[in-house]
């Protein structure tokens, strides 16, 4: 057996200050400044029902780029995409990016189409 009882104590409790120092300053405790630009145009769009990223975070990013438009979709999918319900959204987005400028107010939400029908169980 190398080594005694005591110098494997000393071992672990060395690494584990090294463990232990490399993860609580690791990453760097510099703040990062905040992201946004009170001159950068554009769309940010989000859904209101999507599970995987809250809609709270697109009015957070919108908070951010003031000079942006708000796009809205009722939608639950997570990402718009012309397969789903989002169709009228992403046309919105489609003209953006082919002329250049927004055709709707900031804060337009658009409807979704149904794609289930809740009937009564009675």
């Amino acid at each position: 057996m190398i080594g005694t009882l005591e110098h494997h104590t000393e071992a672990c409790k060395e690494g584990s200050k090294i463990l232990y120092g490399s993860a609580y300053f690791w990453p760097k405790s510099t703040p990062l400044p905040p992201m946004g630009s009170s001159i950068v145009t554009g769309i940010i769009a989000g859904q209101m029902y999507d599970y995987a990223t809250p809609y709270i975070w697109t009015l957070k990013m919108r908070q951010n780029f003031p000079q942006a438009y708000l796009l809205t979709s009722r939608s639950a999918n997570h990402g718009m995409n012309s397969a789903g319900d989002d169709k009228a959204c992403l046309e919105n987005i489609q003209r953006y990016f082919e002329g250049g400028h927004v055709d709707f107010v900031d804060g337009f939400v658009c409807e979704v189409r149904l794609l289930y029908s809740f009937h009564s169980l009675d």
